[in-house]
């Protein structure tokens, strides 16, 4: 009977072992486990794609959410040397609450990563220089400086 009792006790432990080691590996339906993955995941910034642009905005663009729950965004187009670009600054709440305003004539210095799609060539800015100030966004991997605060 002891050797019974103590068979049901191991058993008993290895199967919930090898419960909770399956659904951390899995995850529960509904929880996140891990880094996220998937289309909706956030990108890393490849820093062989990263640039220096240079010019003048000739346009700040206020992108109204696509989606509910999502802030608006951001864009710059700037006039380089060669072509005019667009900059993915980032959400309007954020930058509404930096002193550094970008306004249409002012001069730019842009570091941003480049990101190839099909509808054409984005740049996600990393910093903006504006006379001798700087304004920075995200950091050295793409995560953004608003990642831990709350829209308002």
């Amino acid at each position: 009977m002891k050797k019974l009792g103590m068979m049901v006790a191991v058993m008993a432990v290895l199967g919930l072992a090898f419960t909770t080691y399956s659904f951390g590996q899995t995850g529960m339906p509904g929880w996140r486990v891990g880094p996220r993955t998937g289309p909706k995941a956030p990108k890393r910034l490849d820093p062989l794609k990263i640039e220096i642009i240079t010019g003048e905005v000739v346009r700040v663009v206020k992108q109204a959410p696509k989606q509910e729950n999502v802030p608006a965004q951001v864009l710059l187009r700037v006039q380089t040397d060669r072509d005019t670009v667009e900059v993915l600054m980032g959400p309007a709440w954020f930058l509404d609450q930096q002193t550094i305003k970008i306004t249409e004539g002012d001069k730019v210095e842009v570091k941003a990563a480049r990101s190839d799609r099909p509808k054409g060539t984005v740049f996600t800015a990393l910093e903006v220089k504006k006379g001798d100030q700087t304004l920075v966004l995200r950091d050295a991997t793409g995560a953004p400086r608003w990642g831990s605060q709350k829209q308002r």
